[in-house]
């Protein structure tokens, strides 16, 4: 059954991606011999605005005219944004006594047509003429000049990286198109969907990796594209990975692992093991729950093969609306990690292929009763000047260190300036004492796992 859902969901995603071929940004269809061509109008008349865009219209659509005019300041900010803050070529139809100039048409089309660029003749944007009234205009238009932008670097190549880039401009001179971020969510939910997938509604859901490059370095993207222009051997992939070098910033791998962590689970993780394949730069995402209340799990994965991989786990606490994460990467053996139960609200388990080729594995997730430790006894004594604090395990199986709490009057404190350090993996347990100078009226210890999740372990009261 589970099978069969797989694809059903890979069938409507195709269905989806197949059908914005036919809907908003025409970039990949007009790029393509076999696709129809938009017609643009016989008889027009034209503007020029900041010297450099000349825009055309039918003769005698005043209307057209109007928004136009309307639309000067998008126009002049979009040209600054791209020559003198990003640094970008500008995109060029021709040079006039040696100034460059960018056609545009605005043409009569059905609303399922926003706009492309095309390169037949004279490079040129073709735009519907009703966007010109839309209040994404600026986003729209955008997306349409990043795409001539970057036929300045390299005329043709990974279409992904163009419907990407095209999208994350999209958000520099205005918040990004429905579109645009419609696409982002739906690959969000499927992190199934290789990074580098050609179909235009993961193209431009991949924006968002494209916004993560662009931290904190916006230039990082215009260095991808130079770069990629006079790369001739290298894959995009590996021209990424080159400038995220020369930049000293995190490797792709982190970048592809960051990316995501943000995606959502795709199924919930209800047996104990569970076979996967992942497509080259692609992630398994899998809910897990416990219906346990104390003990834990040892989660672990286990390629079928040596290619690279990273994983992580985030782990979530009952209550609480953020989680902690365990990362790892540059593996290509089995990776595993501990989970305790108790306080865990749900764990999200990521596997991301960072290679590209087909990785195959699988999940596997074994419960333990003795995760994360064997608790003998917990419990607070009356001392000289406050109370003792005093616990004992016959087993610790993956703790690292303690947190002791003192509550009082609904306040939490941390009594441990430092952690405690535990005996991880202690097959005989350890003894335990703690001195509180100050009376509270309940003590709370808390394990600490040698992956750095936090798990509820023991309470007790103070002595009246």
């Amino acid at each position: 059954m589970r099978r069969f859902l797989l694809i059903l969901t890979l069938i409507s995603l195709s269905s989806i991606a197949q059908a914005a071929t036919d809907n908003g940004c025409w970039f990949l269809r007009m790029n393509d011999p076999r696709a129809p061509k938009i017609v643009l109008p016989a008889q027009t008349k034209s503007v020029v605005i900041e010297n450099y865009f000349h825009i055309f219209y039918s003769a005698g659509d005043l209307a057209s005219a109007d928004l136009v005019a309307r639309q000067q300041e998008t126009f002049s900010r979009s040209k600054h944004l791209l020559q003198t803050e990003m640094g970008w070529r500008l995109p060029v139809s021709r040079k006039q006594a040696n100034e460059p100039e960018l056609d545009i048409y605005f043409i009569a089309a059905p609303k399922r047509f926003t706009g492309t660029v095309t390169n037949d003749k004279d490079l040129a944007i073709i735009l519907n003429k009703d966007s010109l009234a839309s209040n994404e205009f600026a986003a729209l238009w955008m997306h349409q000049l990043a795409h001539a932008a970057e036929l300045q670097y390299k005329a043709a190549g990974d279409y992904w990286f163009y419907e990407a880039t095209a999208g994350w401009m999209e958000g520099l001179i205005s918040p990004a198109s429905s579109r645009t971020i419609a696409a982002r969510q739906l690959i969000q939910d499927h992190p199934e969907f290789s990074l580098t997938n050609s179909q235009p509604v993961a193209a431009l859901g991949a924006s968002r990796f494209v916004e993560m490059l662009s931290r904190p370095y916006r230039d990082l993207v215009r260095q991808i594209w130079d770069q990629w222009s006079f790369d001739s051997t290298d894959t995009l992939i590996e021209v990424v990975s080159k400038t995220l070098e020369l930049n000293h910033l995190p490797d792709f791998d982190s970048y592809l692992q960051n990316y995501f962590l943000g995606a959502h689970s795709q199924s919930e993780l209800r047996n104990n093991s569970l076979n996967v394949a992942l497509l080259p730069f692609s992630a398994a995402v899998l809910r897990g729950t416990s219906d346990q209340a104390n003990g834990g799990a040892h989660v672990s994965f286990t390629p079928d093969t040596t290619l690279p991989y990273a994983a992580g786990l985030l782990f979530y606490t009952r209550g609480e609306g953020s989680g902690s994460a365990v990362l790892k990467k540059g593996l290509s053996q089995q990776w595993s990690v501990l989970v305790p139960y108790n306080g865990l609200e749900h764990f999200d388990v990521v596997v991301v292929n960072t290679s590209p080729q087909i990785l195959r594995g699988k999940i596997q997730r074994d419960y333990d009763s003795a995760i994360p430790g064997v608790l003998e006894y917990f419990r607070v004594n009356p001392g000289d000047s406050g109370v003792q604090i005093e616990w004992k395990t016959s087993r610790e199986d993956g703790v690292a260190f303690w947190n002791l709490y003192r509550l009082d009057h609904g306040t939490r404190q941390l009594l441990n300036d430092f952690p405690i350090p535990a005996s991880i993996n202690s097959e005989q347990g350890v003894h335990y004492l703690y001195l509180d100078s100050s009376d509270g009226a309940f003590y709370s210890l808390e394990a600490i796992t040698a992956d750095g999740l936090a798990s509820p372990f023991a309470s007790a009261e103070a002595p009246k």
